[in-house]
């Protein structure tokens, strides 16, 4: 029986990965200088702010007000950044750009990681225009 053994070509796989890495990184890494201006951002900033002052993670407050749209781990991951950094657009940020880098080492030592980048890029596209749909209709 003849059977074909494919070569295992990780250093193409490696430059995808740090292709994709690139792309992803590099809009956060050229806003860290600036301030905040997206509604949300500004948003679950202060949120983050105020689960800091008032002491208590498990009471979101939105300008004194219950907050019940929650991404609590989010609001986490600020919160610890703000206690270590201090109140600055970094801190805010960093939380995100850690995280990218490490769900790219993740999903980096999975077999097969070009199909399931495609697979999730292919969801990501269908997914934005659906919703696109969604919020125009």
């Amino acid at each position: 029986m003849n059977q074909i053994s494919v070569d295992n070509k990780q250093p193409i796989s490696v430059w995808i990965l740090f292709i994709f890495l690139i792309v992803s990184v590099l809009p956060l890494i050229l806003t860290l200088p600036l301030d905040m201006i997206d509604i949300d951002s500004s948003q679950y900033a202060e949120i983050s702010r105020e689960m800091v002052e008032g002491g208590n993670p498990f009471f979101i407050r939105d300008n004194g007000r219950r907050y019940l749209d929650k991404p609590i781990l989010t609001f986490w991951k600020i919160s610890l950044s703000f206690l270590i950094f201090g109140y600055q657009n970094f801190a805010f940020r960093l939380p995100a750009l850690l995280f990218t880098f490490f769900l790219f080492g993740e999903f980096s030592n999975l077999p097969n990681f070009i199909p399931k980048v495609v697979l999730g890029l292919g969801f990501l596209c269908f997914y934005t225009h659906f919703l696109r749909g969604f919020i125009l209709w």
